[in-house]
């Protein structure tokens, strides 16, 4: 058994909405009411989810085996992400492209050829595509821009402001 000590926000908000909808349902967690046990089922929980949302993509069990070794050795690194593409670019830069991500695969379809052919090209190309189409639709897309970039500040002065320590 590993003992880790970590330190987590006392509270945090899971949100979710529906594609194409206007509503988002939010639930505030207590995490210090957490008991250690659930805590530990939530990292190995989230961490089995990491990983294996690495080879989502993946068309043959050798992609999927070394997408998902790629995501573990980020993690064991320190990073969150293994992607390279798009490192260095600003927080308003990754919000615009995340937000124009959503866009072209609620224009496309989650499921059709056009979707699986933009996901199948490299994080450069992405980028690349996702900036110019960003830079087409920039007045219909900054309002969704602006918004997220304010909630991520909003979160940023909650965690700053109120942590609980909790050791494991």
């Amino acid at each position: 058994m590993t003992k880790l000590t970590i330190e987590i926000v006392d509270t945090h908000e899971v949100t979710k909405g529906a594609r194409g909808e206007d509503w988002l349902a939010r639930v505030a967690v207590d995490t210090s009411k957490l008991s250690a046990d659930i805590v530990a089922k939530l990292a190995i929980h989230g961490l089995h989810q990491k990983i294996a949302d690495a080879a989502s993509g993946a068309k043959t069990e050798a992609e999927a085996q070394a997408a998902m070794e790629k995501a573990l050795d980020a993690l064991l690194e320190g990073n969150w992400t293994s992607r390279s593409a798009g490192e260095g670019v600003s927080e308003l830069v990754r919000v615009q492209r995340s937000i124009m991500r959503k866009a072209l695969k609620e224009a496309l379809g989650a499921k059709s050829e056009a979707w699986a052919k933009f996901t199948g090209l490299s994080d450069a190309e992405q980028n690349e595509k996702l900036d110019a189409n960003y830079a087409k639709n920039e007045k219909a897309l900054s309002p969704a821009v602006e918004a997220e970039m304010k909630l991520r500040e909003q979160r940023r002065k909650a965690k700053a402001a109120i942590e609980v320590k909790i050791d494991l």
